[in-house]
């Protein structure tokens, strides 16, 4: 996950748990918020409850997304509560889950077993209860060597695929692009800061023991 705490407004601070317990919030004067029974209902007896959040500063909002403990830890089901108005609602079961640099949007990888393929997951922070939309790459998206990474305007998803990357546009007009690293299989994917230029890092792996590396550089406008 990277982190190991984030600021939800100016004053108060999540703290992301993997130990046993789960995550907390602490407030100015010092209060301990459990997340997992105090916002979310459950408890994370036996197990980590991995917790991601984000926050939309416009609105004065946070949201905070807990992987359920009730649920299979391979593929778990994810809650999400909205500090809105308090609500809390089900995510369905997906192996990990990312916000949007603007904390408005949500991505996954949602595998169709009908089709034996996985696929990019979507949808918005708000409202509760929107459907999501589930895009067809026509590719096998791969998230074991490199995640899900949103551009920095949130328009925009890379992910790594076999020996090749991928960027979906979200908006304003959907589409998906894929471009090959040939025998490279993508490791890394970071965006430049005006979301123009996506960096791929790849290796080659070798029966000697030998790794090869390159770099790409992917125009994506």
């Amino acid at each position: 996950m990277g982190q190991v705490a984030a600021w939800l407004d100016d004053e108060t601070l999540l703290i992301y748990s993997m130990v046993i317990g789960g995550p907390i919030i602490l407030d100015p004067q010092g209060n301990v918020l459990k997340v997992a029974p105090d916002l979310m209902g459950r408890e994370c007896d036996g197990r980590p409850c991995s917790t991601l959040s984000s926050t939309v500063s416009m609105k004065s909002a946070f949201h905070i997304l807990m992987q359920d403990p009730t649920s299979d830890e391979s593929s778990p089901d994810w809650l999400l509560y909205h500090s809105e108005d308090g609500s809390i609602e089900s995510l369905p079961p997906l192996p990990w889950i990312w916000f949007s640099s603007d904390g408005r949007s949500m991505a996954g990888s949602v595998r169709d077993d009908s089709a034996s393929r996985v696929r990019l997951w979507w949808r918005p922070v708000d409202p509760p209860q929107w459907i999501a939309t589930v895009f067809d790459l026509g590719w096998d998206l791969d998230t074991s060597t490199a995640p899900l990474t949103w551009s920095p305007d949130s328009s925009m998803v890379a992910f790594a695929v076999r020996s090749g990357v991928g960027v979906a546009r979200l908006s304003p007009e959907a589409g998906v692009k894929i471009w090959s690293t040939g025998d490279y299989q993508p490791t890394g994917l970071s965006w430049s800061g005006d979301s123009r230029l996506l960096a791929v890092t790849g290796y080659v792996p070798s029966s000697l023991g030998v790794t090869n590396e390159a770099m790409f550089l992917v125009s994506v406008r």
